[in-house]
């Protein structure tokens, strides 16, 4: 169990947990919310996963309504899914950016500090990538 204040569902802050008192990573409830919505897309329960994708608006869980609005752009090849699937891609691509320009709090840790928001920027791109690529075979742009 973790406990902690938030300023906002966008900023955590540095939490303890309630046993041992050590830092727990900041972004690791938001993580965790998003893995929640990315297994039910694994479930094939894509309007689960839309519905647990919206409850936030930090940049793991646009990127999870991005890769929804993908999925179902990439199976249907329908122009306006692919519109939404940029346009949300997009926004996760801007939060991406934004975190990796903050200053970061100190905590141990064995991986660098923001190397988050670099793993989930490149996805972002790659997403973008195919999104665009995928306009470009239906025609639209």
């Amino acid at each position: 169990m973790m406990s902690g204040v938030r300023s906002s569902s966008t900023t955590p802050t540095t939490t303890t947990t309630a046993m041992s008192g050590h830092l727990v990573h900041p972004n690791a409830e938001l993580l965790q919310s998003a893995t929640k919505g990315f297994n039910l897309l694994f479930s094939n329960n894509l309007v689960g996963a839309r519905q647990d994708f919206a409850a936030n608006e930090d940049p793991f869980h646009i990127l999870g309504q991005g890769v929804c609005a993908f999925l179902e752009a990439a199976l249907g090849m329908e122009s306006g899914l692919m519109a939404e699937a940029s346009r949300m891609l997009a926004l996760s691509e801007a939060g991406t950016r934004k975190q990796m320009k903050a200053p970061k709090k100190k905590y141990n840790t064995r991986f660098p500090q923001g190397l988050e928001w670099e793993i989930l920027n490149a996805d972002v791109v790659v997403l973008l990538g195919m999104t665009h690529a995928l306009r470009c075979v239906n025609g639209t742009r």
